[in-house]
């Protein structure tokens, strides 16, 4: 296992662990503030100890890690949320640290309410938002663990109905294959 997905198990584990102890509403908001401040720092290192076999692969996508925020976000100060972060992390078996997208496109989908994994294929998006390399350039974000981009997504008029929303990402290369991370989760808390 690579240290993307080390770190991306363990994170989950956590925030799964903590949602549940701070189950009340204030713990809960409590807890997502932690929770998007801790998901959204960054570490970075000023020099590489890596050798040159286990630099990452620029471009080659194998997997998609993503990471999102523990409740949906209030983006324009109006009441309510109205949109969610994430973090997607690139990797492949040829490298130990997540990778920049240099080829291809990211999505990241955004569909109403909870869609599992088997009903994907067959579900609606209610949003989906397209990068290019060129624009993934601009949110790109160096960590300990290599190449990670930071997004802030507001929904806009495509306003979910339901309680909460699945997340994905999805790569799709110059040659039409697609890689699709696990779903991601963001219930809409509302006061």
């Amino acid at each position: 296992m690579n240290r993307v997905a080390f770190f991306v198990r363990a994170w989950g584990a956590f925030a799964a662990f903590a949602f549940q102890r701070f189950r009340s509403l204030g713990g809960a908001v409590t807890l997502a503030g932690v929770l998007v401040a801790l998901s959204f720092n960054g570490c970075a290192s000023s020099g590489s100890s890596r050798s040159r076999d286990s630099a990452p692969v620029s471009g080659t996508v194998e997997q998609l890690h993503l990471l999102v925020t523990a409740v949906a976000l209030d983006m324009d100060g109006k009441p309510g949320p109205d949109g969610f972060g994430a973090r997607v992390y690139a990797s492949s078996r040829k490298a130990s640290e997540a990778a920049p997208i240099t080829r291809g496109r990211l999505e990241m989908v955004m569909y109403d309410g909870t869609v599992k994994p088997a009903e994907m294929a067959a579900a609606k998006p209610l949003q989906t938002w397209v990068f290019e390399p060129k624009q993934l350039r601009a949110l790109i974000q160096r960590t300990s663990i290599g190449a990670g981009y930071r997004f802030a997504l507001a929904w806009g008029d495509h306003k979910p109905t339901q309680n909460r929303v699945t997340i994905i990402a999805r790569h799709l290369s110059e040659n039409g294959a697609e890689v699709v991370s696990a779903p991601g989760i963001v219930p809409l808390i509302t006061n």
